[in-house]
């Protein structure tokens, strides 16, 4: 702009040494008035940005599959949960802290690993391709508009999208960063999660499995096959009787593990013609091992029956269930975050 108007003012002192040459040269000749217009330069306008400019970048990342964030949301039952995903290649690795307790769980190949390593167990199980972590399909995104609200407090930006799910999405940003998302069910139900860091920063190791734990899963030669049985079951620094080790071996006709953030279990079924004997034997056993019972639901068919303790772990408890019909009867012995309560 100044080199502009330098330029103006130039042609100016020259159209003005002009004129005066010509007014000495002649006197009597009237003096021709020149005026010089100085355009004026229009203003640039501003950009306008794009559709969904404030989660483009962000979204990108998402949908390129390789990324890391690390992320928190309030359940109803457990309070905070904060959780580091990771994502690279089709394969997940998520690292949860449930009040104090890690668990973490690979997607890979087709498979979801449990892993508690305070117990060096693995638990393995089918992916269930509906149950992925992550935020979904992002490319069946429709996007709606931007506008702020209020996040975690503060009055943040963001872009509105809607799915096929029927679901609203609200994608937060705060200074260029992605600070949390929304969700909106088509019943007005809402849940969001704060977003503490959201990079591509992938470890070398987050998605190998510890060969030296024992892994459990349907095919595995050291899990419970149907000639296995034990008279304990161990739960870290915890133990649990089992019934056969209180009335002796019985057939067993199916087995199971299982675990999630709220704890772990053993699961046997056992076919026995003394099913009252068995159950009665057993629950006196374990009242004078200082157990209660805390579930009682007979019937004149089937009925289920549980006692429990605390744990030596403070926050957990150890549970044993009983369900049982007139042919067999199913244990279930495990240990879990919560309190023990008197059955009234």
């Amino acid at each position: 702009m100044k080199r502009f108007l330098a330029l103006i003012l130039a042609l100016i002192m020259v159209t003005s040494m002009l004129t005066a040459c010509s007014s000495s040269n002649n006197k009597n000749e009237p003096i021709e008035e020149r005026v010089v217009d100085t355009p004026t330069p229009e203003p640039t306008p501003e950009p306008t940005p794009e559709p969904g400019h404030l989660t483009k970048n962000i979204l990108d990342t998402l949908r390129s599959g390789t990324y890391h964030m690390h992320y928190s949301f309030i359940d109803d039952d457990e309070g905070e949960i904060t959780i580091e995903l990771y994502a690279k290649d089709g394969s997940f690795a998520s690292i949860a802290n449930v009040a104090g307790d890690i668990v973490r769980v690979i997607n890979s190949d087709e498979k979801m690993y449990m892993i508690f390593d305070e117990h060096e167990i693995v638990y393995v199980y089918d992916e269930d391709p509906d149950n992925m972590p992550g935020l979904g399909d992002l490319d069946d995104l429709t996007y709606v508009g931007e506008k702020s609200g209020d996040f975690m407090g503060k009055t943040l930006p963001y872009d509105m999208f809607t799915n096929d799910d029927g679901q609203t999405l609200h994608f937060y940003v705060d200074n260029g960063k992605l600070a949390g998302v929304r969700v909106i069910e088509e019943d007005g139900e809402e849940s969001e999660m704060q977003v503490l860091v959201f990079d591509k920063n992938i470890p070398n190791d987050i998605f190998d499995i510890p060969v030296d734990y024992e892994i459990y899963d349907d095919d595995s030669d050291n899990i419970f096959d149907v000639e296995y049985d034990t008279d304990e079951h161990l739960f870290g620094d915890d133990s649990i009787p089992s019934i056969t080790s209180v009335v002796g071996q019985r057939e067993i006709i199916d087995w199971g593990v299982g675990g999630d953030m709220n704890g772990e279990y053993v699961r046997y079924i056992y076919v026995s013609n003394t099913i009252e004997d068995d159950l009665l034997a057993y629950i006196a056993y374990m009242q004078n091992e200082g157990w209660i019972v805390t579930l009682s639901e007979p019937t004149d068919v089937d009925g289920v029956v549980q006692i429990g303790t605390n744990s030596v772990e403070e926050g957990y408890i150890l549970l044993v269930t009983m369900e049982y019909d007139d042919t067999a009867y199913q244990v279930t012995a495990g240990k879990f975050i919560g309190t023990i309560t008197l059955y009234d």
